[in-house]
């Protein structure tokens, strides 16, 4: 699964063009500190000039040894248990492989939001993160389930 590898050139441009069509009035910006994040959030921030918060919380979820290998080769090798479809409804438990549960996730991310609530009392704030991190954001707090993730996906929550 997720690697920490750059952005390539197509979605750097994807990046060029979605930061023009953020609200313009976005008050602080927090980043995972993971490569592709750094970079996304460096390209957007051009156009906020804005200091970045870089969190852990915002990591991609921890695949430990399945760490880089596609959906299909973690089925092939594991079944469906580990693979898309639980991962994509937030019903994962990676511990087997030295990663993380959902339980995991649900608790960094939320105690995030926390922290933002109490310091940012004005929005709108902006995470910068990877697919597992935006899965749970998408569920928690609009009660919708993200089953085909783009890139460059904005997920708006109200907190």
């Amino acid at each position: 699964m997720p690697s920490d590898e750059p952005l390539i050139e197509e979605g750097i441009k994807e990046i060029e063009e979605l930061r023009n069509t953020l609200p313009g009035d976005i008050k602080a910006i927090y980043s995972s500190p993971l490569l592709r994040a750094r970079q996304t959030t460096e390209i957007i921030d051009q156009r906020f000039q804005l200091p970045i918060i870089y969190r852990d919380e915002l990591k991609e979820v921890d695949w430990g040894t399945l760490r880089g290998k596609s959906f299909k080769d973690i089925e092939d090798e594991h079944g469906s248990e580990y693979g898309k479809e639980r991962y994509a409804h937030l019903q994962f438990d990676l511990r087997p492989f030295g990663g993380e549960a959902v339980e995991s996730l649900r608790a960094r991310v939320h105690t995030l939001v926390d922290y933002v609530k109490e310091f940012h009392k004005e929005g709108p704030i902006l995470f910068v993160a990877h697919g597992g991190v935006l899965r749970m954001l998408e569920h928690d707090y609009n009660q919708k389930f993200i089953s085909n993730m783009p890139n460059g996906l904005v997920v708006e929550v109200e907190v």
